[in-house]
């Protein structure tokens, strides 16, 4: 992903190492964030709005137009951001909604590239988290139950809603 105009508006483009040609698939207006499918056939990327703001995330298959590329997460709130990551395990896409007292996660598993989003636990006002796999489970740094400078909890992957958090730390 390149920003070659400063406007802090990427264009993904897609080079094949093994040959140095680059693919077909260009995409414009996003937000430089780039996470493969772990088959590499696709990879998921944030495309921005009309004022610059990373509100959507899109799952881009490779040789594909990206008119047809598909929609995994839309955020219609003013105020909210969206932003993609990588578990360290490298098994989830994180799909990360947050305004500055807020957040919401979602996980994609990366193995299956038709996979939809689950969430982890729906926002509560002042409520911030953060995930991150681990095994069997997930860790998760909040600020939950009055958690003063945080704290890290941990959920079961198939149920990692807020009634599964367990202290940890």
């Amino acid at each position: 992903a390149a920003d070659i105009k400063g406007s802090e508006l990427f264009t993904v483009r897609v080079r094949e190492l093994s040959n140095g040609k680059d693919l077909a698939d260009e995409i414009h207006a996003t937000s430089g964030e780039v996470v493969w499918a772990s088959d590499a056939s696709a990879f998921y990327y944030v495309a921005v709005d009309e004022n610059h703001r990373p509100v959507r995330v899109m799952r881009h298959r490779l040789g594909e137009a990206p008119g047809k590329d598909e929609l995994i997460y839309e955020e219609a709130t003013p105020g909210w951001f969206v932003d993609i990551d990588l578990t360290q395990s490298d098994a989830y896409v994180t799909v990360s909604i947050s305004d500055h007292e807020t957040s919401e996660v979602w996980l994609i598993d990366r193995a299956d590239s038709r996979s939809k989003p689950r969430l982890v636990a729906p926002r509560e006002p002042l409520i911030l988290y953060e995930v991150e796999h681990h095994g069997e489970g997930l860790l998760i740094r909040t600020n939950a139950d009055g958690a003063e400078d945080f704290k890290i909890v941990t959920a079961p992957v198939a149920s990692p809603g807020r009634e599964n958090w367990r202290d940890l730390i």
